[in-house]
């Protein structure tokens, strides 16, 4: 792989993407997610936005969490805009349905339920559950640092609906450029075993696990994820 092509990164839910900023130093443009306003077509239209900030050459894709979630759909939508997508910590669908591991309705409820309290409040319940197993004063401290503003709380909420709502399991199948997986054993939010259920839609993939990770792979084994990257980087001809 060139390695002039424009890496971009894309962060999960409630963070700014600067938060890859000291830990994937090969990240050469950071998108925050946009702020939606409106209720319809909100992955299209979060796409939409995407899109117009994206480099003009086709570039290298990193998406973590929900970020990695719209990645799979700006590759749908225009499959030229990417040379490789690099998926950390998330999943084509979020939520569990009788054929796939997700997160159940119960803690879909209490993430929802947790959302209708003060701004303060709710990150401190968001950032145990994206910590966990590996709470500490330091890590929660980085992650405030990181996290959006209180002003753009309230366009976030509605973000949910994109997480809960959609199913892009036919548009990860359809993956043809190549892609790097790397999610965490211990993750608490996806599913050690949706990597079994991601293999057999995709098998064309490449996926690596990290035993002792949650779901900061990037954050908390930062060193040998960007040794992973640039392996998988430096194999693509």
């Amino acid at each position: 792989m060139n390695m002039q092509t424009p890496v971009v990164f894309l962060p999960g839910w409630g963070f700014q993407a600067r938060i890859a900023k000291e830990y994937l130093p090969i990240v050469t443009h950071f998108i925050d997610l946009p702020l939606l306003e409106k209720r319809n077509n909100l992955i299209d239209l979060a796409c939409d936005r995407i899109e117009a900030k994206l480099p003009s050459q086709p570039c290298i894709l990193i998406g973590w969490s929900l970020g990695g979630l719209l990645q799979i759909k700006l590759y749908k939508r225009q499959p030229s805009n990417f040379k490789a997508l690099i998926i950390i910590s998330s999943t084509p669908c979020f939520r569990e349905q009788n054929d796939w591991l997700g997160i159940s309705k119960t803690k879909q409820n209490i993430f929802i339920r947790n959302l209708k309290q003060p701004y303060e409040i709710f990150f401190k319940y968001y950032l145990n559950l994206i910590m966990n197993p590996f709470q500490s004063h330091q890590l929660e401290a980085l992650l405030k640092s990181y996290i959006i503003s209180k002003d753009s709380f309230n366009y976030y909420k509605i973000y949910t609906l994109v997480l809960f709502e959609s199913d892009l399991r036919p548009e990860f199948s359809a993956i043809k450029v190549p892609t790097l997986f790397i999610y965490g054993e211990k993750d608490t939010i996806i599913s050690k075993e949706t990597n079994t259920y991601l293999r057999k839609l995709n098998p064309s993939l490449t996926y690596f696990k990290f035993e002792e990770a949650g779901h900061l792979p990037f954050i908390n084994q930062h060193h040998e994820t960007n040794n992973i990257i640039l392996k998988f980087l430096n194999g693509i001809r």
